[in-house]
């Protein structure tokens, strides 16, 4: 989408200017970038509507991590723990079709329990720590 956006957009609209005489070749190469621009817009929205559900499946992770300490004084040690008395299954994170972006990935260590998921691969790893109860950025 970024390159769509970067190069080829610009390209299809020098073309387009070249072709303002020719009223029939300049639709033409207006609605390929109309095309071409909607196609990335609707790339950006997908993503942007992954990563609300991811984050959205991650606090409900979180809410029975947190259930999980309450009842048994200490974090899970791995995610398939909550299932099934606080979760019914451990959620993908998001729809993807690389199934390495598309799953929650837990960390438990002692003093120290983390979920992540990614939001644009291969970068944009948010990832919440449990013990600081806080959000945060690997890259």
């Amino acid at each position: 989408a970024i390159a769509t956006i970067a190069i080829a957009l610009p390209v299809i609209l020098i073309r387009a200017a070249f072709a303002r005489k020719d009223t029939e070749l300049l639709k033409k190469r207006l609605t390929s970038a109309g095309i071409y621009a909607v196609m990335a817009g609707m790339v950006f929205l997908s993503n942007h509507l992954n990563n609300n559900m991811a984050r959205k499946r991650a606090e409900k992770i979180i809410e029975a991590c947190e259930r999980h300490k309450m009842k048994n004084g200490k974090y899970p040690d791995k995610l398939s723990s909550l299932v099934p008395q606080f979760l019914s299954e451990v959620p993908k994170a998001k729809y993807l079709l690389s199934s390495s972006y598309d799953v929650f990935r837990y960390i438990g260590a002692e003093g120290r329990h983390s979920i992540m998921y990614t939001e644009t691969p291969p970068f944009g790893r948010p990832y919440y720590v449990l013990e600081e109860r806080q959000w945060k950025h690997m890259d």
